[in-house]
């Protein structure tokens, strides 16, 4: 699938010049909202996931299979990671932190 660039701003240059400011200009960058609304559903997810076989590993819920604690876990800290450090970011960025930018945040599908 070809997607067409509509937006875009040429700017000429006179005969003396070689580079111009604005290509060395960075684009604004979109907010990534569904890599964000991604992120915080594996970051609530990872978190009841985690709780819940912390909970069964420590006796205080009770189950056939003891093991199921070991398959929660695993989940839960296979979708709290990733959750948790792209929430972070996006916080980070929300509040205007230097350092942080929505181009940390990997976004597979374009807008």
């Amino acid at each position: 699938m070809v997607k067409e660039v509509t937006r875009v701003s040429y700017h000429r240059l006179n005969s003396e010049e070689v580079y111009s400011d604005a290509q060395f200009r960075k684009p604004p960058t979109k907010t990534p909202v569904r890599a964000i609304a991604t992120a915080v559903v594996l970051f609530v997810v990872g978190t009841v996931l985690l709780t819940v076989g912390a909970l069964i590993a420590c006796g205080i819920l009770v189950v056939k299979e003891y093991s199921t604690c070991y398959a929660l876990i695993a989940l839960g800290a296979i979708t709290f990671i990733p959750g948790s450090y792209h929430t972070w970011i996006a916080c980070q960025v929300w509040r205007g932190k230097k350092g942080y930018s929505f181009e940390l945040i990997p976004c597979f599908v374009e807008d």
